[in-house]
């Protein structure tokens, strides 16, 4: 068995997608967003779902992200829960 370097996969041009889902997540969202971009894998694309948050929230992730050309925002006006909510993002995949 050979444990050189040679043999690794390097997977630093691979894009990953990170999917996330907001609801009225304010309090913790900028430290996470900040953490998400500050990897050290940078061919990353960040899809948000905001999953019927009030207006303010929305109002807070649409100025938080604006700024970010790796993040794509998709809105329900209602809130589907969690588990629909991932569902509606990995068809968004």
């Amino acid at each position: 068995m050979n444990d050189n370097n040679n043999n690794k996969n390097d997977f630093s041009n691979h894009k990953v997608q990170i999917l996330l889902v907001f609801y009225n997540g304010s309090k913790f969202f900028l430290e996470q967003l900040d953490s998400l971009i500050n990897q050290t894998h940078k061919n990353i694309e960040i899809l948000i779902l905001n999953n019927g948050s009030n207006k303010d929230e929305t109002i807070f992730l649409m100025n938080l992200t604006k700024n970010y050309i790796n993040v794509t925002i998709y809105e329900s006006s209602n809130n589907i829960g969690p588990f629909k909510g991932f569902e509606y993002l990995i068809d968004k995949v």
